[in-house]
C-alpha cells in the first residue's frame, strides 16, 4: 500500500466550519494576524488551566480570570518586544463568550472538549509539512474502509493526519481523561474503549502503508496520542490494551507547541 492513496472522508463534511463557528472560537477566528490570533490562544488556554481537576468547571470569578489571562498575554508580548497595558473590547467580547461557557456546569466539558479540538488542530496545522487532516474521518485506502468489521468498527477518532507523506497520526480528543479512564477502568465508557480499539486497529493496517521515501525500508511511521486539559493519574490503572503508554498532550503541551 502507498501512503498517498489513503483517503480521509469526513463523517459530516461541515464539521470543521461547525468547530470554527463555536461561541467564542468564531470570534477568535475573525484575528486576521497569524501571530497575533496564536499569542492570544495561548494566554487563553493559560487562564482555561485554572480548573479543578476533577470537575473541569470554572473555580474563579470573571475579572480573576481575565486578570491571569492578561498577565500571561502581557509576558508573550514582552517577549515578542511590544507592549500591552490592557485588552480591547474584541478581546473582552471573547473573553467573556469562552469564560460564560466555561462556567455552564450543564455542559459536561462539551465546550472545553470544543476548545481542545480547535487547538489542536491550530497546532498540527502550523507548519506546510502537513499533507491531509481528517476531523472524525473514514480513513480507506483508494475505496476501501480500513475500519474492519468489528464492534468498533463504526467508531470515528477525532483527528487523523499524515505529515510528510511518512508519518501517520491517530489522535483523539477528550476534555475530562481523569474521568474517562476511570469510568473505563469500571467497565461503563464502550465509547472509550471502541476508539482505543479502532485506534488500534487503524495503526496495523496503515503501518502497512509505504512512505514516499526511496529508502529500502520505507514504511510509515504511526503515532497515537490523547489530548486533554491536565493529565491524569489513573492511566497507570488501565490495562496495557487500553493504552496504558500512550503519549497524552494536555493544555500545557499545546501551549508550548502553538
Amino acid at each position: 500500500m502507498k501512503i498517498n492513496n489513503i483517503r480521509f472522508k469526513n463523517k459530516n463534511k461541515n464539521s470543521i466550519k461547525e468547530l470554527y463557528s463555536t461561541d467564542g472560537i468564531d470570534l477568535i477566528e475573525e484575528i486576521q494576524d497569524k501571530r497575533e490570533k496564536k499569542l492570544f490562544l495561548s494566554s487563553i488556554l493559560y487562564g482555561i488551566r485554572q480548573y479543578t481537576p476533577e470537575k473541569y468547571q470554572m473555580k474563579i470569578s470573571l475579572d480573576l480570570f481575565l486578570k491571569r489571562v492578561l498577565n500571561q498575554y502581557k509576558i508573550v508580548k514582552r517577549r515578542a518586544n511590544e507592549k500591552v497595558l490592557k485588552f480591547d473590547d474584541r478581546q473582552l467580547r471573547i473573553l467573556n463568550k469562552i469564560y460564560v461557557n466555561l462556567s455552564n456546569v450543564q455542559d459536561e466539558n462539551n465546550y472545553l472538549g470544543q476548545i481542545i479540538e480547535y487547538t489542536y488542530l491550530k497546532v498540527i496545522r502550523r507548519n506546510d509539512t502537513v499533507n491531509k487532516i481528517g476531523h472524525e474521518p473514514i480513513v480507506s485506502y483508494k475505496r476501501m474502509t480500513l475500519h474492519g468489521n468489528e464492534k468498533f468498527s463504526r467508531r470515528l477518532l477525532d483527528f487523523v493526519s499524515i505529515e510528510d507523506w511518512k508519518y501517520v497520526t491517530l489522535c483523539e480528543c477528550k476534555a475530562n481523561l481523569q474521568r474517562e479512564f476511570h469510568s473505563l477502568k469500571l467497565g461503563k465508557n464502550k465509547a472509550l474503549k471502541q476508539k482505543l480499539q479502532l485506534m488500534n486497529h487503524l495503526e496495523s493496517k496503515l503501518k502497512q502503508c509505504h512512505s514516499r521515501s526511496r529508502d529500502k525500508n520505507n514504511f510509515v511511521e504511526v503515532n497515537k496520542v490523547i489530548v486533554t486539559a491536565i493529565k491524569p493519574n489513573n492511566q497507570n490503572q488501565m490495562p496495557q490494551y487500553y493504552q496504558r503508554t500512550i503519549p497524552i498532550l494536555t493544555i500545557t503541551d499545546l501551549i508550548n507547541l502553538l
